[in-house]
């Protein structure tokens, strides 16, 4: 659909029932028009209503853990430490959609990260459309890569010559400086 001047060109909603003739929407229709034409196409789309509100408040500390890969309290504190970027500050509201809060930004970050979801059905569970959780997902990646400049320190090369040794002593593996590892359990 492409939206100039009070007019609406392109318009496909096949399958739905708009209230809007065919013939209508390619002539002119006004501002109100267009809002509840896109509110209905927006709302035809399945969404878990409130999940964010009304579902995640209610999971034990060990549920929200194994679906975020991290305690309530570790949240907390990367929320509070989010909350100081600048190019995280919610701007202005202009339009009838509420904006995403950052702490949900943040979850949906963590499940995109923690889990083999799609895309869609992420943005499904969260409802937000696709192109806002891809947006947000990208702002706060950026943002994490300015706070490893202040969390993740590397070491120098005496350093490293140390863990090394370390390493090949407790493992049996030479020239390396550590380890990753994901244990899951049924």
């Amino acid at each position: 659909m492409v939206l100039q001047e009070g007019r609406v060109s392109g318009l496909c909603v096949s399958g739905m029932d708009t209230g809007v003739h065919e013939s209508r929407a390619h002539g002119e229709i006004g501002g109100e028009e267009v809002g509840s034409i896109i509110a209905i196409v927006r709302d035809d789309i399945s969404k878990i209503d409130g999940y964010v509100e009304r579902i995640i408040p209610g999971y034990l500390p060990e549920q929200f853990k194994r679906h975020f890969r991290l305690s309530r309290e570790t949240f907390e504190c990367i929320l509070n430490h989010l909350a100081n970027f600048p190019t995280l500050q919610r701007r202005q509201q202009t339009g009838r959609r509420l904006q995403t809060t950052l702490e949900k930004d943040l979850m949906m970050q963590l499940w995109y990260l923690g889990t083999q979801e799609t895309v869609r059905s992420i943005s499904d569970r969260f409802d937000v459309q696709e192109s806002t959780l891809i947006l947000h997902n990208r702002r706060l990646i950026d943002v994490f890569s300015d706070l490893c400049k202040k969390f993740v320190k590397w070491p120098n090369n005496e350093e490293k010559q140390e863990i090394m040794s370390e390493f090949e002593d407790f493992s049996g593996f030479p020239g390396f400086i550590g380890a990753l590892m994901e244990l899951t359990y049924p």
